[in-house]
């Protein structure tokens, strides 16, 4: 994406103004207008941009999988999803912080070949909360239970060639890699530091979904995919002091989950394909515009293996990703 004296400025590049901006400048195919016969899973799609991103690929007729947590809330996105044009819907239910949950969830889903999956589900809680197997919640949201769902979904995914695209944050360009600190929580001066736990998890899954992208191709590939600031309710309630002063500003749910939309189901040529990394308005982005949070291969490799004892994952298919 060419750099403008706007897009140095964060607020004026992250914003509703920075989307309109680049919007204008979209290279690069279109969204298709349809999606019939194919099939993607979405987490956390019951509000915000996983709601907008599940009601676009309805309309596009899309089948969709939907993993949530809630039933109620499932059950009235499932009959939006259908009004919306989708080809069909399945609702699985599951907290993917309970990872026995999405073992289960994954265990009783379709098993057509997948277009694509997105890891949208996410959360920034004001006090550190452990999941059933004991680690901090961000950790086992935004890493643990998607490792465990993309290992349970890689025949599928291989099968359709599809694409993994991973939800992460803006949040993430202020931070390096802290692995040891990830299970607990990062501890700041007065406690639980819910903001740089968070925005660690996030820079986490940017890491993971570059190893996953090295370990599913050719047959499958991996994104990370920053939508921007958005008006969400997660916003508003997690960051309030952000959203009374960028509240005007904000992305609408519709722009933050355009990236998302585009990564999975353009169709990308093979150099943007076989490229994955992180994607920022339909373009490559790097990933460490602050050089001190690019981490050493060593802090990688200690990341990965991490995430794959934690998640119960080193005698599975993605045991690999421990040595990547």
């Amino acid at each position: 994406m060419p750099t403008t004296l706007q897009d140095l400025l964060v607020w004026r590049s992250f914003d509703r103004r920075g989307f309109e901006r680049h919007a204008r400048r979209f290279a690069g195919p279109p969204l298709p207008a349809d999606l019939e016969g194919r099939h993607y899973l979405v987490t956390g799609a019951t509000q915000g941009i996983g709601h907008a991103l599940a009601l676009g690929l309805a309309s596009r007729g899309a089948h969709l999988e939907l993993l949530c947590r809630d039933a109620g809330r499932a059950a009235a996105l499932e009959g939006e999803v259908l009004a919306a044009g989708a080809g069909g819907a399945t609702v699985l239910l599951a907290d993917l912080a309970d990872l026995a949950a999405v073992r289960a969830a994954a265990c009783a889903a379709p098993t057509a070949p997948l277009d694509g999956v997105v890891h949208n589900a996410g959360l920034l809680p004001l006090q550190r909360i452990r999941s059933p197997e004991g680690f901090e919640l961000t950790y086992a949201v935004h890493l643990l239970g998607p490792l465990v769902l993309t290992e349970a979904l890689l025949p599928r995914l291989r099968a359709g060639g599809g694409r993994l695209v991973w939800m992460t944050s803006g949040g993430a360009y202020t931070q390096g890699l802290a692995p040891a600190e990830l299970a607990d929580g990062v501890e700041g001066k007065d406690g639980y530091d819910e903001v740089r736990s968070y925005a660690r998890t996030k820079r986490g899954q940017i890491v993971v979904a570059d190893a996953l992208h090295r370990l599913l191709g050719p047959k499958a590939a991996s994104f990370s995919v920053h939508p921007g600031w958005v008006d969400t309710r997660a916003v508003r309630e997690s960051l309030p002091a952000f959203h009374r002063r960028m509240g005007p500003f904000l992305r609408t749910p519709d722009q933050g989950a355009d990236g998302a939309l585009w990564l999975l189901t353009a169709p990308l040529d093979a150099a943007a394909r076989a490229r994955g990394g992180l994607w920022f308005d339909r373009e490559p982005v790097g990933q460490y515009p602050l050089p001190w949070t690019r981490p050493s291969a060593s802090r990688v490799q200690d990341l990965l293996r991490r995430c794959v004892e934690d998640a119960g994952l080193a005698e599975s298919g993605l045991a690999a990703l421990a040595g990547a």
